[in-house]
This record gives structure tokens, sequence and C-alpha cells, in this order.
């Protein structure tokens, strides 16, 4: 049967507005106190029963059951927190930020971890998780999981025997990593051959009967294709997972379909016979399964057919507003003065770049001699934006008097803006009108379940 991947879950907006501040002040509670030197890597522990309360890890340095949040009666801890920002992309560049940034970082990624929980907790509360789709797709994930753990057992078994390890060391001597290259050069070559011979076996084990000349683009899912001993595999299965999509496809792909879910039905059948459980890995998946299922049918409600979407983008044009994108040259002077003065020497032959670098009151303008990048509308000052619309490219303005000091602009370059039709932006639509539903839906989450920060209260 198709096996699910687990899938991260995200959603448009993770954003808990009535909590956004204490978050962030929550992410400051807990500044790395041993600074950059604790290694990024270092081990993340939970406290055991009547021992003593360690250390989460480098990433929030606090008791690893000290309780951050609650929403309803579920408690995130610390623990919670620090194993998600360690498998986060983020991760790379925590170390290096300043405190400020950890900060937010810490307080964002608290802020999801709430709301994944307020979700998951509807999605209980609307009894996904008792739905046949919750059902067939653990169901998939678990059969998944079984044969991964059999294949891992059945890699083991093509390690090298006693007397070709003996023979590997003797040949590299005191060479760790090239006596580790021959065994795992040897496990490459034997594991195939291994894999073949034993689903085979498996298959006469189990009396696996496949049945292809089934095989339908549009026949009966409850449709038997392949069964044995503890195996079934219906039509319905070939046609993809939670997420799949109706499409046609050659009949050619389906068979290779149900050949790999036979081989993994196989698998999984074996590794229970063996005794492998996988129960323990199938917490956090059902968690965003069930989640993803909320959230599907709330986007089958927010956007329910191409007319609504239609009717949305009439009402809200600018969703495919392209808008206009400046290059920009700047110089910027504390005193009117000094603009005028600096105003005069380009006019006079000097170049605006050389002087930026040399002059500039803005950090970032002066260490790159006053070329401002690409920004596009809406994304400066007004009053900036108003002078650049206005100019040609290459003229330099006049002295223009900010709450950030006296600027001196030029236009390098422009793309002008554009609107693009319902068609173009099919896609951001769908997305724009998810996004305009969901801080709404959250905050009313909120309010039903209860949320509260609390970073000084242990377990």
């Amino acid at each position: 049967m198709p096996i699910a991947s687990p899938v991260k879950f995200e959603i448009l907006s993770m954003q808990l507005p009535p909590f956004s501040k204490l978050a962030v002040a929550l992410g400051m509670a807990l500044v790395i106190s041993h600074g950059a030197t604790m290694a990024a890597d270092a081990a993340v522990v939970s406290a055991q029963a009547d021992e003593a309360i360690t250390i989460a890890g480098p990433y929030t340095n606090a008791p690893a059951r000290q309780v951050l949040a609650k929403v309803g009666d579920q408690a995130i801890m610390a623990i919670d927190l620090e194993q998600a920002l360690a498998s986060s992309p983020v991760s790379t560049q925590f170390m290096s930020m300043n405190e400020d940034d950890q900060a937010r970082v810490r307080g964002d990624m608290l802020q999801r971890l709430i709301t994944a929980e307020l979700i998951y907790l509807e999605a209980v509360a609307e009894g996904f998780v008792d739905s046949d789709a919750y059902r067939t797709e653990m169901a998939s994930f678990r059969t998944g999981l079984l044969a991964q753990a059999y294949l891992n057992k059945l890699r083991s078994e093509a390690a090298p025997p006693a007397d070709v390890m003996a023979d590997i060391k003797e040949r590299f001597r005191e060479d760790g990593d090239a006596q580790e290259a021959a065994k795992a050069t040897y496990v490459a070559q034997r594991y195939p051959e291994l894999k073949a011979a034993r689903i085979a076996a498996l298959r006469d084990q189990f009396g696996l009967k496949t049945y292809p000349e089934r095989l339908s683009l549009d026949g009966d899912s409850a449709q038997v294709v392949a069964e044995g001993d503890g195996v079934e595999i219906r039509l319905g299965d070939l046609r993809g997972g939670l997420d799949a999509e109706v499409t046609s496809e050659p009949l050619a792909l389906m068979q290779r379909r149900l050949e790999d879910g036979s081989e993994t039905a196989l698998l999984a059948r074996a590794a229970i016979d063996v005794g492998i459980n996988v129960d323990g890995g199938l917490e956090r998946y059902g968690h965003d399964l069930a989640s993803r299922l909320l959230l599907r049918a709330k986007q089958k409600a927010w956007v329910p057919d191409e007319a609504a979407m239609r009717a949305w983008f009439d009402a809200n044009p600018s969703v495919g507003e392209i808008p206009t994108r400046w290059h920009v040259g700047q110089i910027v002077l504390k005193t009117r003065e000094d603009a005028e003065k600096v105003s005069a020497r380009i006019k006079a032959g000097e170049s605006l770049f050389n002087l930026a670098g040399e002059l500039s009151i803005d950090p970032y303008g002066r260490e790159h001699n006053g070329d401002m990048g690409w920004f596009r509308a809406g994304q400066g000052l007004p009053e900036i934006e108003k002078v650049l619309d206005s100019m040609k490219d290459g003229e330099i303005s006049s002295v223009l008097e900010t709450q950030l000091g006296f600027h001196l602009l030029t236009v390098l370059e422009r793309r002008p803006g554009s609107q693009k039709t319902y068609d173009d932006v099919h896609d951001r639509v769908e997305q724009a009108m998810i996004a305009e539903q969901l801080p709404d839906f959250l905050v009313g989450l909120e309010k039903k379940y209860g949320v509260s920060l609390d970073p000084g209260t242990p377990d």
C-alpha cells in the first residue's frame, strides 16, 4: 500500500497576536548564559523521574522540563522548544546570532508550537482522529515504518563476518577511516543481493499473489490487487495518499506502485513476525496528520470553489499587483547644511557613491558606497518613494529630509509595476483567502482552549 512520507507541519501564518510580545520576552528569558562557547550539537537530554533536572541544550539553556507555555492542559516544555529549534533550518545560524535575534527566534518558534497544539486540540475535538482518512493514513505510515525497520535489520545482517572484518583491519592498519570505508563498500555490494533474496523468500512464506490484470484507472477502489497471509492491497491504495491529486496516469505507473507496495507490505509483515514495534514513532506523525486533516477541511470552507476565488480577486485586485522596484543610490547626512554642500560637490562632478562611502551616516550605505540595492514600492518611507517615482534614472535628487536624516537620492534603474490577471495569480489568491481567515480562527482557538506563558515555573 502507498506509504506516506512524514511531512513537516507548516501553515500559512503561525502568529498569535495576543502572545507575540510575551513570547519574545520569554525568548529573552531563555538567553544562553554560557555564550556561544557551548557546542551547538550538545546533547538534548530530558530529565528522568527522581533525577536532577538537566539543561535542555544550547538553544534554550533552561531546565529540560521547565514549562514554557500551557495550551489547555498540555504543557510545552523547554525540551520541546529545544528539539524544534535543533531540527529547524535556523539551527545552523543560531549560535552566531546576537541575543536579540536569538530571543526573536525562540519567541517565534514558541508561537509555532503553541499554534500547532491549538490546531491539534481542535482536530481532536472535531473528531478527525476517529475519521477513516486518519486511520487509513496512519496504517499506511505504520506500514512504512515497519518496512524501514526491517530493512535496517537486514542491512545489519549484511555486515562483514568476523573473518572478512579481520582481513579489513589487517589491510588498513591504524587507518580507521579506511576500515569504515571498506566495511561500507562490503555492505553496499552484499545488501542488494541479500534484500532481493529475502523478498523472494517472503513472497513464498506469506503466499503473496498479485493481480496486475485488475489494475484500472477508474476501477473500484475496493478491488483487491494483491493478497497473502496478513497482506492485502486494494486498488484505492495505489492512487496515492492523503494529498494525492486525481490525475490521469499511465497504467505502467500504477503497475510500479503495485510492485513497490507489495514489497513494502511484505517487509512490514516480516517485521511484525520478528517482533519489531514502531508504535513509538507514530505519535508525532499522528499529531501532525490530525492537524493537516483539520486544515484541509477549513481550507475547503474558506475557499469553496473557483467562483468564490474569482469573486475575491475582483474585490481584492491588489493581490495581483506587481509593485514598481527601484535600484537606489543614496547618501544620508546629519544636517541640511552638510547635505547641500555634498549636493554641490556632486553637481561639480564628484561621485555620489564615493562620497557615500566616505560621509554617509547610514552604516549600510557607507559600507556599500551608497548602493542600497533593489527595493519595491511599499517597502520604504513614503516620502522617499514619492521622490523616486518622480525622478528620471540617473538624476540626483534635491535634499530630502526624513526622520533618518537628510538624503540625496538617485535611481540607477527601475522595473515598472504591473497588474496580473486572475489566471496569473490563481495560487496566490487561494493562499491569500486562507491567510485572511486564519488569524481569527487561531485567536478563536486561543480563547476556546486557553494559552498561558510562564517562563519561570518548572513542571
